[in-house]
């Protein structure tokens, strides 16, 4: 009874790690399901290392997700000069746009690693920063805006800003009452108490 258990619950975890492993293949996900579910039963003796070693790795496959992620790119008023990349920890260019038509807004999809940070790095070929371009990022599962990158480009042929994942929007001024050394996205509500000679909330 208990090594049924145990090939329950190992045939359980294979399925789940397997699932977060293979978002996006779901054919070749289901295949190779089938396989390593009919291998399993098809066992006589039970590996109790074997077990472990799975369960921990599910355990440590469990804590990583994705998040796709809408890199909007605003072309502002001279998009032919805009261009931009998206580089991981690592250095590797995971996505990249530009040229552009000038005020045209340009949708770019990509599930990206979360937790984890990245670099944006933009590029201006004429050298006088991004004259009003941006870039905005946008949960897609949401709708929500993350950040928006891009606005301190205003002079110069290149710029970089960096974020990392899971977004977590709150206060991040330090000085504020309702400080959130979590979040990683100013959100606009920081809140002040009254400073001196005054009795209002600054």
């Amino acid at each position: 009874m208990i090594r049924i258990f145990q090939d329950a619950v190992f045939l359980r975890i294979i399925n789940l790690t397997i699932q977060l492993l293979c978002r996006s293949i779901m054919v070749f996900c289901t295949q190779l399901t089938n396989f390593l579910t009919k291998t399993i039963i098809m066992k006589t003796k039970f590996n109790k290392m074997m077990f472990a070693f799975v369960a921990a790795f599910a355990l440590m496959v469990s804590t990583v997700s994705a998040t796709v992620v809408n890199v909007q790119c605003f072309a502002g008023s001279y998009g032919s000069e805009v261009t931009w990349d998206l580089v991981d920890a690592g250095g590797t260019t995971l996505l990249s746009g530009g040229p552009y038509s000038t005020g045209s807004t340009n949708d770019h999809y990509i599930d990206l690693t979360d937790p984890g940070c990245y670099d944006v790095n933009m590029f201006d070929s004429f050298g006088d920063g991004w004259n009003s371009a941006t870039i905005t990022l946008i949960d897609s599962s949401t709708g929500a805006t993350m950040w928006v990158l891009g606005t301190g480009f205003t002079t110069g042929s290149s710029y970089s800003e960096n974020f990392c994942l899971p977004w977590v929007p709150g206060c991040t001024d330090p000085s504020a009452g309702n400080y959130d050394p979590l979040a990683n996205a100013d959100d606009g509500s920081c809140t002040y108490g009254c400073i001196a000679s005054d009795t209002t909330e600054s």
